[in-house]
């Protein structure tokens, strides 16, 4: 077996010597690669708004859109003033006597027999605005028996009659030489109308108050053989008053009176 040496420089060591001076910094190492992109921060507040940028150009114009619905009607205005009085007309106003009947001018009366069912229309001019109570009609003074007679007024374009202004009703007629009237209220404007009588049911002797010597205030309507026609009839009414239709030319008035309020 051995024999076991101990140096006692082992087991107790000497003091540690100073510190050596640190050697001159080396130099720099090349970059290293870069990192990965750490995670975004917070979101900095908004800053100043900036100048305005000058107009762009006009672009295109869009397509037109839906029309949109009529909106509702506003209402009326009010009444405008009265305009000034026109210029007289050829035929000057006398004025009406109130109280008096007013009917187709003529030269003379005569009898005139109507027929069953056919309306006689006779024309008269207004020269101004007029009311009228009464519209009636005569018997004449060979008349007998009783009879119905309806009365009327009709509006006038083109020289005949058109459509019904006024449908009066009916008279029932009894005696001879006898006014017949039905009360009305009846303002008509100047201007041309036709007075209307329709024989709905015959007398015995279904004779009226007319004229065969009837005339208009203006042009004369005349036949193909230049006799004078005052006015129209019309067949087949038996009934209410309505549109005029076929007319045939007569040279008899029935003499329809209108009288003035």
């Amino acid at each position: 077996m051995g024999r076991l040496t101990i140096n006692s420089a082992n087991l107790y060591p000497g003091p540690r010597g100073r510190k050596g001076d640190t050697g001159a910094t080396g130099p720099a190492g090349a970059t290293g690669p870069a990192g990965a992109t750490g995670p975004a921060g917070p979101k900095g507040d908004t800053g100043e708004t900036g100048p305005q940028g000058p107009t762009g150009a006009t672009g295109p114009a869009g397509a037109t859109g839906a029309k949109g619905d009529i909106g509702a009607t506003g209402a009326t205005g009010a009444t405008g003033a009265t305009g000034a009085t026109g210029p007289s007309g050829l035929i000057q106003n006398l004025g009406y006597v109130s109280g008096e009947y007013y009917s187709t001018t003529s030269l003379a009366a005569n009898n005139l027999t109507m027929t069953n069912n056919l309306t006689y229309y006779s024309p008269i001019y207004l020269a101004g605005q007029t009311t009228f109570d009464r519209i009636a009609i005569r018997a004449a003074s060979n008349f007998s028996g009783n009879g119905i007679v309806r009365l009327g007024i009709y509006n006038s374009s083109n020289g005949k009659p058109t459509t019904v202004l006024l449908d009066a009703g009916t008279v029932s007629t009894s005696a001879a030489s006898t006014t017949y009237a039905i009360t009305i209220n009846q303002t008509l404007d100047s201007g041309w109308y036709w007075l209307v009588a329709n024989s709905q049911t015959n007398a015995t002797t279904n004779s009226y108050v007319g004229s065969t010597n009837a005339f208009l205030l203006s042009l004369n309507l005349l036949s193909t053989a230049f006799a004078p026609q005052v006015g129209w009839t019309e067949s087949g009414i038996s009934g209410a008053f309505a549109t005029a239709g076929s007319l045939t030319r007569t040279a008899n008035a029935i003499q329809v009176g209108l009288r003035v309020s």
